[in-house]
């Protein structure tokens, strides 16, 4: 071989793969947003919901506690066990919601660096 530049082999390298590497970035991205999208929109929601709940428990803690002091339909130690209980209930809602957004997030993370590997084109 002559001893020459390498720009025409670069060259050829780089319009070799590159089409490749394009067409696999169109084609996932269009595979993402018809099937992953959809159910990831779904799994936010379901998440929203859950800290929703977690907080409206928490929350309606205090609606006892105000019924039993100046409502008539509880007594004040039957607010207390209400409110413990509820706001028992939020807590443990509450923090099962913060490990499954923990680990909803870790594997979003572990799905993005999968796209972006498939998107690489080993050369070689």
């Amino acid at each position: 071989m002559a001893t020459g530049s390498t720009w025409p082999m670069i060259r050829k390298a780089v319009l070799h793969w590159y089409p490749v590497a394009v067409l696999a970035a169109v084609s996932l991205g269009f595979f993402n947003l018809i099937f992953v999208l959809g159910p990831f929109i779904a799994l936010l929601g379901v998440l929203i919901a859950l800290w929703a709940a977690s907080l409206s428990l928490g929350l309606s803690a205090f609606a006892a506690v105000y019924e039993g002091v100046f409502g008539k339909s509880f007594t004040i130690p039957q607010s207390a066990s209400a409110a413990a209980v509820l706001l028992g209930l939020g807590m443990l809602l509450g923090a099962g919601t913060h490990s499954l957004t923990r680990a909803v997030a870790r594997m979003t993370l572990q799905y993005l660096k999968f796209n972006s590997r498939m998107i690489r084109v080993k050369k070689g």
